[in-house]
């Protein structure tokens, strides 16, 4: 860096850098949902992936009516009678997507299950949620 010192510190006088906390989401991955609460991937990840015999999973945000709705294709290991009731109390526990529903500003999250296979890779390294309302 021109005018560092690299035993002094810097030619501006600061002799410490501060540490920045580690990056739990990214801008790009975020969107917001009812009257602008902001959900991102690493919400949904932890919801999801609390489940056993989950994969990985597809997300998208659209339209139900008037009302924001998230889609979900979801790639198991093997599904159970009650894996959909397991899914949908995960992701309505997330906190900001339980408020939008029970507030009346989003419906319920829309889930499809695909055997272990059959889900199409991104080659993304990131997941995001695309947004096609």
């Amino acid at each position: 860096m021109p005018g560092a010192d690299l035993l002094g510190g810097c030619a501006c006088g600061i002799k410490t850098l501060k540490k920045l906390s580690s990056v739990n989401r990214r801008l790009e991955s975020e969107v917001s949902i009812g009257e602008g609460d902001v959900i991102y991937p690493s919400m949904l990840d932890d919801a999801l992936h609390g489940i056993p015999d989950i994969v990985d999973y597809r997300v998208s945000l659209g339209k139900h009516g008037n009302w924001d709705q998230l889609h979900f294709t979801i790639e198991m290991g093997t599904i159970q009678e009650d894996t959909e009731e397991r899914v949908r109390e995960r992701l309505i526990g997330v906190p900001v997507i339980g408020k939008n529903i029970r507030d009346g500003k989003m419906a319920e999250p829309e889930l499809a299950f695909v055997k272990l296979g059959e889900l199409p890779k991104s080659g993304r390294a990131k997941k995001l949620i695309a947004d096609t309302r």
